[in-house]
């Protein structure tokens, strides 16, 4: 990739990074400081505001796109440049004495017309591996999903574990069937924490599942004594002792959302990568972020669940989408689990 093109692409990974962090998102600073150093961003402000910062991505996603548009032209000046390097690699002398200009000049051009034909090559070589690769039923989407044999001739879904199981494999095709087994493998993967000390027993019944219990703001407190009958693990300890702990130099994050918030983050929005579960398109608060009316009615909706504690309906729906982890490997439990939530919830955080 070229020089130029490669740093506008560090450089729009450097302000995701630098929003994340000011959501109050963990980003490492090793992370972010890679990213800076290839993006060549020198003499930043000591702290930039959410907008200012949104505005730097914007503008770098389009020094990205201009310099995307004019790629033939940059890849060639590159290949013309590596090309030169090449030829007085190997004659050093070529470039001692203006006589030799000429000659240089010859060189490189022959030295570039050779590096396109390699580059050419290489391409051909990839479509090819393209076109022979292994096809699979899934490339489009799911239309199938192979489960464990016992499983697919029983109504009971949870008699094999598919990660340990060496026997056959039967294919399922009907729509219905394969939601009815992804269901099962899903229930399963989200309750994992099902076991844990605070899924079940005794700290289960104190906090509640939601924390909804009558011990739930005791361990804020310090007033939280465990029941000796139950016995839990050292680290259980050592996790209800850290609770106790006021966290220091702890900021709260802002509840209101603003217009310019708003205004700033739906410009941002790849229209056809998101999506919203209720049908509510993103052109939609696209469209209104370029009202000031529209964004301080979105931006107050967008506040309230936050303000005023509760979780509107809209937000408490998912959808699930399923993708094979490995291309071809259809396997149940080597599915990827993609979750689709509400727009506006999504920008919210």
């Amino acid at each position: 990739m070229v020089a130029s093109l490669l740093a506008a692409v560090y450089a729009e990974r450097f302000w995701k990074s630098a929003i994340k962090r000011s959501r109050g998102h963990f980003i490492s600073d090793e992370l972010i400081n890679r990213a800076r150093k290839l993006a060549n961003i020198s003499n930043l402000p000591s702290s930039l505001s959410l907008p200012e910062l949104i505005q730097c991505l914007i503008s770098a996603r389009q020094s990205q796109k201009a310099l995307q548009k004019d790629s033939h032209t940059l890849r060639q000046n590159y290949l013309t440049s590596l090309a030169e390097a090449l030829v007085l690699k190997r004659a050093p002398y070529l470039s001692t004495d203006p006589k030799y200009d000429e000659k240089l000049t010859r060189c490189t051009a022959k030295e570039v017309k050779r590096l396109v034909q390699l580059e050419h090559k290489r391409h051909l070589y990839w479509m090819i591996g393209r076109q022979l690769g292994d096809d699979y039923a899934n490339r489009d989407g799911l239309t199938r999903v192979d489960v464990p044999a016992p499983i697919a001739a029983s109504d009971d879904l949870s008699i094999v574990d598919p990660k340990q199981w060496k026997g056959p494999w039967v294919s399922i095709t009907d729509p219905q069937e394969i939601a009815k087994h992804v269901c099962a493998v899903n229930t399963k993967q989200y309750n994992q924490a099902q076991n844990t000390p605070f899924g079940y027993g005794h700290l289960l019944q104190q906090f509640g599942m939601n924390l909804e219990g009558k011990a739930a703001d005791d361990p804020l407190q310090g007033s939280f004594s465990v029941d000796p009958e139950v016995n839990p693990l050292p680290e259980t300890h050592r996790m209800l002792k850290c609770l106790s702990i006021p966290l220091e130099n702890c900021t709260l994050l802002p509840t209101i959302i603003t217009p310019e918030e708003f205004q700033s983050t739906c410009s941002i929005v790849k229209e056809r990568t998101s999506s919203s579960v209720s049908g509510r398109h993103v052109g939609h608060y696209k469209a209104a972020a370029q009202d000031d009316n529209h964004s301080s009615i979105h931006a107050a909706m967008m506040s309230l669940p936050y303000t005023v504690s509760f979780s509107p309906m809209r937000w408490r729906k998912i959808v699930d989408v399923m993708l094979e982890k490995e291309p071809g490997n259809p396997k149940i439990h080597r599915l990827r689990i993609i979750t689709l939530i509400e727009s506006d919830y999504n920008q919210s955080q």
